[in-house]
């Protein structure tokens, strides 16, 4: 029996995949609310407020008790706040 590939996490936007295949369906990677709030470095209570306004990307159910956020989502809500603050600064 093959030994199974060792795990080394989500597969990189930009990969290609092969010629023959096309491109890998990448899949979507999810933070937990631990994660989130280190990578925001906003409060648990922040972040469901901003949600509840519209201004945070909503989150996901994953199982009994157990929320998520599509990490792309939050980095993208990061970039647009890098982006005001651009605008802003002029």
């Amino acid at each position: 029996m093959p030994k199974p590939k060792k795990w080394n996490g989500p597969i990189e936007a930009k990969d290609p995949g092969c010629p023959i295949c096309g491109p890998r369906v990448l899949p979507t990677t999810l933070l937990g609310g631990k994660d989130v709030v280190r990578i925001t470095t906003l409060s648990k209570s922040t972040i469901e407020t901003y949600e509840k306004l519209g201004r945070f990307p909503k989150r996901v159910v994953i199982g009994p008790g157990r929320v998520a956020w599509v990490r792309a989502e939050v980095l993208e809500w990061i970039a647009a706040r890098v982006a005001e603050r651009a605008l802003t600064n002029k």
